[in-house]
């Protein structure tokens, strides 16, 4: 399969956030601001949906499924989820915060065309990394957060 090592790395850095924002937020000295609290929802969202739209192609190709048809279907189901993750998610409400999280809004673009004409690989390897950046800066802003929050008191 096409992908499988990638696939499963990103399976194990999702698992990596979401355990390390756990620790960062269980040894948290300071109250936990509502700014944490989206940041840390954010983190646990998108670990998520790494971890399991990863997992989905794989899961696909152990099925009888053609292989030229398992990344369409996952892209559709990743950008199906996407969709309702902006529209309804806390990432809708950092934008103006963090304009860097504007990438976050050309991913179910991306997701969707390769489901519908592409059928590829890479787009899809490609947003699930966007994925796991996203992840990344939202972890690094809940460590800033706590920083300014600790260092004031």
């Amino acid at each position: 399969m096409q992908g499988e090592v990638v696939l499963t790395s990103f399976i194990e850095v999702g698992i990596g956030i979401a355990g390390f924002s756990s620790i960062v937020v269980a040894l948290s000295r300071s109250a936990i601001t509502e700014d944490m609290k989206i940041a840390f929802l954010q983190i646990w969202i998108q670990s998520g949906a790494i971890i399991t739209f990863s997992a989905i192609p794989l899961l696909l190709e152990a099925t009888q499924i053609d292989r030229d048809s398992v990344y369409v279907i996952s892209s559709y189901f990743y950008g199906v989820f996407l969709t309702v993750v902006m529209i309804f998610g806390p990432m809708r409400k950092r934008f103006k915060a963090h304009p860097i999280l504007i990438v976050g809004l050309l991913l179910p673009f991306v997701v969707l065309f390769n489901a519908i004409s592409l059928g590829q690989a890479w787009p899809y390897l490609l947003a699930l990394l966007a994925g796991i950046f996203i992840a990344f800066l939202s972890f690094y802003q809940l460590i800033s957060e706590m920083w300014n929050n600790d260092s004031g008191i």
